[in-house]
């Protein structure tokens, strides 16, 4: 090393030069003037400055660091980008800053003193962090802490150790996904690894969920979830044009809601193409929970009055029509008169591919026209003749037969001639 003794001091403002070393007033080590890359800090160091050992910086190429007893915080982005493979940190640390440790690749394994209270924002992102051991008296993990951990396979949380988990910790580190895709730490979904992104994904979430990440799902044209009733807080920000963004944006995504038998009990649709921002982010808002947990389905009952587009305002209907959870008498009086008076829009909408949405065949959703009492007996003879006219003779006959007994229509073959030749 350099000089064995250069102790100096600067009277303007107190900082002190040792060795290579340079410290100020309150023990923060604000530069390193050496060209080591193994490095012991001096005894004289109560923390670690600001961008110290990183790139930008001009010293990323430290590879080794010795901390001495005493330092209490490492201050955000001092190793940011280094070089940094092995780090040890004292038992007095009490803070890692923003970004301290971000974009060290070559960092594989650290251990975290349990004195350590916060992890601040991105302090490990994009690092190559494979294991990591979390301090038992850990109070807060920041936002996108360990973002794009890409080869991050365990972590590790003492019993004793129970954070606040600031949004987006885990997110992008796949290495922890489970044989479903799923991110799962503790009782939240960090993150979602699909093995297809072209298709629609059907997803799963369990029980033991309680929150789920933000922006976990835009990426994926069409997403359809299934969580229990009482589902999980998910991220939702005082600005509600932001719903849509952070949770599900894309049309035709849907929420199943399964009950305590694991049966299906309630859905709802998102179909919200074409419609205002803030009419769309109604719908996606009511995923926020209720006071007493759970969907807010009366929340979501009103957004239909500000659908403006027919084939919207259709299959928000029908879906609640078809899983009526929590649907008063009222709403589902106006749900069928709506689609009563609709019913050529929405048969039109059925025949040209325009209700794909429900996933449902085309004769799925007469028969639940049927079942809810939607078709009028004066109206069916038109329909069947614009089945005929498109060559759908087999919704023909769905409708004779239901015409015949639900009317008691006696010969509806002869008197339709469907079969003329």
């Amino acid at each position: 090393m350099a000089k064995k003794k250069a102790n100096s001091t600067d009277t303007q403002n107190t900082t002190v030069f040792f060795l290579d070393f340079v410290v100020d007033e309150e023990g923060i080590l604000t530069a390193y003037k050496g060209r080591n890359t193994k490095i012991v800090l001096p005894d004289i160091v109560k923390g670690i400055g600001s961008g110290v050992f990183s790139r930008e910086n001009g010293f990323g190429a430290v590879s080794k660091v010795i901390v001495p007893e005493g330092v209490e915080i490492i201050q955000n982005s001092a190793f940011e980008e280094s070089d940094l493979e092995n780090i040890t940190l004292p038992s007095t640390l009490k803070i890692i800053g923003e970004s301290a440790f971000s974009g060290c690749k070559k960092l594989r394994s650290i251990t975290i003193p349990d004195g350590v209270r916060r992890i601040e924002d991105f302090a490990f992102s994009y690092s190559g962090l494979q294991e990591i051991y979390l301090p038992r008296k850990l109070k807060n993990i920041g936002w996108r802490t360990f973002y794009d951990c890409k080869c991050l396979k365990n972590v590790i949380f003492p019993k004793e150790c129970h954070p606040k988990i600031e949004g987006g910790a885990f997110y992008g580190c796949a290495g922890l996904k489970d044989e479903n895709g799923l991110v799962i730490i503790r009782d939240r979904l960090e993150y979602f690894v699909a093995a297809e992104k072209d298709s629609p994904l059907y997803v799963d979430i369990p029980d033991n969920v309680a929150f789920i990440g933000e922006k976990l799902f835009t990426e994926y044209p069409v997403v359809h979830l299934t969580m229990p009733l009482d589902c999980p807080e998910w991220p939702v920000d005082i600005d509600i044009s932001i719903y849509a963004e952070s949770i599900l944006q894309n049309d035709g995504c849907s929420i199943s809601f399964r009950d305590t038998d694991g049966k299906i009990a309630a859905k709802v649709i998102l179909a919200t193409a074409g419609e205002h921002d803030y009419t769309e982010n109604l719908l996606i808002a009511s995923i926020r929970r209720k006071p007493s947990g759970g969907f807010d389905f009366e929340a979501y009952d009103r957004a239909f009055f500000r659908l403006e587009r027919p084939r919207n305002k259709t299959v928000l209907a029908l879906v609640r029509l078809m899983y009526p959870y929590e649907l008063t008498e009222k709403m589902r009086e106006k749900y069928t008169v709506y689609l009563r008076g609709s019913i050529l829009d929405v048969f039109k909408a059925v025949f040209d591919a325009k209700l794909g949405i429900l996933g449902m065949g085309d004769v799925e959703i007469l028969k639940v026209l049927e079942e809810k009492k939607i078709l009028d007996e004066e109206v069916i003879p038109e329909l069947i003749e614009y089945a005929q006219l498109h060559g759908r003779n087999d919704y023909a006959l769905e409708l004779l037969e239901y015409q015949k007994e639900t009317f008691g229509v006696k010969d509806v073959f002869e008197a339709l001639q469907l079969f003329d030749d």
